[in-house]
């Protein structure tokens, strides 16, 4: 199953009222929020160098790709955008390291994200399989966290995890309003998200992520950077299961920040 979703990682975070919810589970939810709006902040225009490694069972194949990395909410723009840009396969150069992503936006020309999204697809081509591409997003997630999508997710408050972190607390989340967020190209497109999120207490930074959406399992794992004074993300693992088996494992570093250029009239 192939799904067809915008490259936005917008998602709202809304706790469902309901007697599974705690005032302690809603006041966690609650710091997560403030948290995410903090890291969407300080994480924007910040480029990464991704090395993605993706590998298939049947027939056994392996790729390496470098790639820059970069979050970006591009001007007149609501939502927040992820994009990928590989530079390198297999060890091979395929474009001069320019970042290109970052300059679109620097230099601000008007159609600045439909010209990303042709660096994204163009992209996409060195992917293994086809199915890879759509979530293969390390900060999808974490994006459910969002204020404007809150009520579309269920949340259960479990137990402290120590295995991710001394104050970190398992939380459980399921969509549940419908159409979903992620769309698949049929009838009836729905392809609702659950997975789990490691939540730190006291701060709501989110240390981890587990999505599972159709075939997809992506889990993120962040790291905090003094530098940006956010967790950033620091390796995704993805799995597809279908008549074979398609991994990825992404590892994230060499974090620097650009601006974009722009002028806003604040109402």
């Amino acid at each position: 199953m192939r799904l067809a979703s915008a490259a936005a990682f917008a998602v709202v975070i809304a706790v469902s009222p309901g007697a599974a919810q705690t005032n302690r589970g809603d006041q966690l939810v609650a710091q997560a929020t403030a948290y995410v709006v903090d890291f969407l902040g300080r994480f924007s225009n910040v480029v990464a160098e991704e090395r993605y490694i993706q590998e298939t069972t049947s027939p056994r194949r392996r790729r390496e790709l470098k790639s820059d990395f970069l979050l970006v909410k591009p001007p007149g723009s609501d939502e927040w955008f992820q994009f990928r840009d590989v530079f390198e396969v297999d060890g091979t150069p395929v474009r001069d390291r320019d970042e290109r992503l970052a300059q679109l936006f620097l230099d601000e020309p008007k159609d600045a994200l439909a010209r990303a999204n042709e660096v994204m697809r163009d992209s996409s081509r060195f992917n293994l399989e086809s199915s890879i591409g759509t979530v293969n997003k390390p900060l999808l997630a974490i994006g459910y966290l969002q204020p404007r999508y809150v009520a579309r997710f269920r949340f259960i408050v479990g137990p402290i995890d120590r295995s991710v972190g001394a104050e970190v607390r398992l939380v459980q989340f399921e969509e549940v309003a419908r159409p979903t967020i992620l769309r698949k190209a049929a009838a009836n497109g729905d392809v609702p998200s659950r997975g789990r999120m490691w939540i730190e207490e006291g701060t709501g930074r989110v240390m981890k992520t587990e999505l599972r959406a159709g075939e997809a399992e992506i889990v993120t794992t962040f790291a905090f950077d003094v530098n940006l004074q956010v967790a950033v993300p620091v390796e995704m693992r993805e799995r597809y299961l279908r008549e074979f088996e398609i991994t990825g494992v992404a590892t994230y570093g060499r974090f620097r920040r650009f601006e974009v250029r722009t002028e806003e009239t604040i109402r």
